[in-house]
This record gives C-alpha cells, structure tokens and sequence, in this order.
C-alpha cells in the first residue's frame, strides 16, 4: 500500500489510529465480510469502506480499522464511524471532519486546526494550535475543554454547542439553539448571537 497523509472513514468501520513512525493498517472483522471493508490509497488519502452494493447486519458486524502513522494532515469520519486516536499528532495545518453520526477523539498540536462537525456527530481534542476555525451543526459538538487556541473562529447553529479555550482573539456566531462556551480573556472579541443561543464564558 502506497504511503497517505490523510484517512476517510465510513461505513459504520471504528478506526483506532496510532502515532508510529512507520505506517500500517489491519482490519478486523467477520469471516464472512472482511473481504468486503475496503482499503485504498487515492492520491495521499487512505480510504476505508464497506463495499459499495453490499449488506450486513450493522448490530453483529462489528468492523475495525487499526492504523498506524506518523503524521495527519486531514481525517475525516462519515456514517457512524468512531476515531480513537492514541499519541499527540503534530502538523502545520490539520483538517478533522465529523458527519453522520461520528464520534472522534485525538490529541494534537498544529499551527491552524480546522474542524467541521455535523449530523449529531461530536469531536473532542485536547492539545493546542494557534488558529482554531470551528463549523458545527445539526446537533453536533465540538469539545475542546482541553485544546488552547490563541484565535478562534467559531460558527456555531441548528443546535450545536462547543467548549474551548482561547486567548487573544474570538470571532463567534450562534444560531438555531446553540451554544459557544469559551475559557479565557480573548483581547479582541467579536460576538453574535441569536434565535435562542448564547456565547458564554465558562469556568470549571
């Protein structure tokens, strides 16, 4: 398999991703359907799906992805998929995409981390970046109780909620039920809030 920078994960397949300085990727799953969870690299992105056409009992089909690398540039996890990322994952620029469903959690450390969140889908992070650039919806989450950013731009509706730390600069929208909850004495704010939301200093 071609070396990759980034992952797409779907399907309802949970992947447990590792930082190693060597790249690997195993599957685990039934006799019966493991020929059938698909692994490709397309460019520099490891993709990891359920055959296109095929049935299975979502219940009793378990599916697994377990990839090692040393760096991420984008992952992105659609369809019920899970990311359990262990290590501290460090890049310049980091994308992290959650729809459908998805659960991710990572630790990471990057110049500018962008994250889009939607579908009822949550990303947690811990670490730190000094941009951080927040899209959530659909009632999804973006918590970052642990994840110091000096800027964040945050956007926020359709009643979703995100927690964070910030330290120099916040741009925040909320919209649609949501709610933006910060930590931290930003100098320059730039707030707006409506249809029954609230951005909110926090303390815990």
């Amino acid at each position: 398999m071609r070396s990759f920078k980034s992952i797409e994960v779907q399907s309802g397949i949970d992947l447990y991703l590792t930082k190693s300085s060597t790249q690997s990727v195993e599957i685990k799953a039934k006799s019966d359907i493991i020929d059938k969870v698909i692994t490709e690299v397309e460019g520099s992105t490891l993709k990891i799906y359920f055959e296109r056409g095929s049935r299975w009992n979502w219940n009793n089909n378990k599916m697994s992805a377990y990839v090692s690398t040393d760096q991420i540039e984008k992952l992105s996890a659609s369809g019920g998929s899970d990311v359990e990322a262990e290590g501290r994952f460090v890049g310049d620029e980091m994308y992290i995409n959650g729809s459908g469903g998805s659960d991710i959690e990572m630790t990471l450390s990057c110049d500018k981390l962008v994250v889009s969140v939607s579908g009822g889908s949550d990303i947690e992070v811990e670490g730190d970046a000094k941009t951080l650039k927040i899209e959530a919806s659909g009632g999804s989450d973006f918590k970052g109780r642990a994840f110091e950013a000096k800027i964040v731009q945050a956007n926020v509706s359709g009643g979703s909620d995100a927690y964070f730390n910030v330290s120099e600069e916040l741009i925040a929208r909320a919209s649609g039920g949501s709610d933006i909850h910060y930590r931290g004495d930003p100098k320059r704010k730039d707030i707006d809030s409506s249809s029954s939301s609230d951005v909110k200093k926090y303390r815990e």
